[in-house]
């Protein structure tokens, strides 16, 4: 499990200068950001972002914070769906790891924009989540 700690945060530059050189409140922010998440999903979503980073680097895409767009992140779900073979509840836990581990690098949530939805990637969750519940709900009933 990931320990919780500064050197995970995102850039303190953005503060001003009071509230940057409180290293008490400082201390008392990371602690609850650290708390907010309990250890399984931690490690499930420290899990998810480096598959995440990984298939990035296996297609050549060199990680730079914030890089990621819903094309991106569909492309993401096909891998770990086709290549990975995860199942939809996974696959959804490392997307939420994805947003835990932006939030936490102090990166505005991902899948929150104004100017784009993320409809198309919830068409492909949608439809794994479809295939899996046929493929299960077929082979429970050909061995009734």
């Amino acid at each position: 499990v990931p320990a919780c700690g500064p050197s995970s945060r995102g850039n303190s530059n953005s503060l001003p200068t009071g509230l940057r050189s409180n290293v008490k409140l400082k201390q008392v922010v990371e602690k609850l950001m650290c708390n907010s998440v309990t250890k399984r999903p931690r490690s499930t979503y420290k899990q998810g972002f480096e598959t995440y980073k990984l298939f990035l680097s296996i297609h050549d895409v060199v990680f730079v914070h914030p890089l990621i767009s819903q094309d991106i992140l569909v492309h993401f779900v096909a891998y770990c769906q086709h290549n990975l073979f995860l199942k939809f509840s996974t696959i959804r836990q490392y997307l939420c790891g994805i947003r835990y581990m932006f939030l936490d690098m102090g990166i505005p949530n991902p899948f929150k924009s104004k100017c784009h939805s993320m409809n198309r990637l919830k068409l492909i969750s949608n439809a794994i989540r479809k295939v899996q519940y046929i493929g299960k709900h077929f082979l429970s009933s050909a061995f009734r």
